[in-house]
């Protein structure tokens, strides 16, 4: 494939070339031929031009991948984890004012006291900061897997950004499907300029 699209695209500059030296000598069907077949292969050179971009840019495209949907996730799973953060809180502020209401009818020691209330809360107690503690950690854990993808994101949006501003310039907005129109678009143009500036 490779051979034959040199000696196409060799066979493409000959023709044209020869075509120009010869024009007022050459017979006026050999010279339509000529030209036909010129701007044939000129037709072929563009599609194999253009899947050849189209792929490179497909390839990237799935190399780099779209973080927004693990983001998104990973946001979802922060926000599961506050909310059990939070809930556990609220338990724990729950248990406290009832010990706090024992203490504020003098009722600390005994049996029924706030001291007893309170011992007989330590199971719950610590499983409840066995929660938070977990659910911090994984927080934690998801934050920086969070920023991990944040800067691969903006390090894809860096590559992408000039195609970006031209699909903002262009259609007015910055979706995945107008950077793919863009480009397709700046596909063509190189292609309408590519094989006429090379004949």
């Amino acid at each position: 494939v490779l051979a034959m699209g040199v000696v196409l695209e060799i066979a493409k500059l000959v023709t044209a070339s020869w075509v120009y030296k010869n024009w007022l000598r050459t017979n006026k069907i050999l010279t339509t031929y000529f030209i036909s077949s010129v701007v044939i292969l000129s037709l072929i050179t563009s599609m194999g031009v253009f899947g050849f971009l189209s792929k490179a840019h497909l390839e990237h495209s799935i190399l780099a991948g779209d973080n927004t949907l693990q983001i998104e996730r990973i946001d979802q799973q922060i926000s599961t984890e506050q909310r059990r953060v939070a809930d556990s809180d609220q338990v724990i502020g729950q248990l406290d004012e009832a010990v706090q209401i024992l203490m504020d009818f003098d009722r600390v020691r005994g049996p029924d006291g706030s001291i007893a209330l309170r011992s007989g809360q330590s199971e719950e107690r610590a499983a409840l900061n066995s929660i938070i503690s977990q659910s911090n950690t994984t927080i934690d854990n998801m934050l920086a897997e969070k920023l991990l993808l944040e800067t691969a994101q903006l390090k894809i949006e860096v590559e992408i950004g000039p195609i970006k501003y031209i699909a903002e310039m262009i259609y007015g907005e910055t979706g995945k499907e107008t950077i793919d129109k863009a480009v397709r678009l700046v596909i063509i143009l190189l292609i309408l300029v590519f094989d006429p500036l090379a004949i």
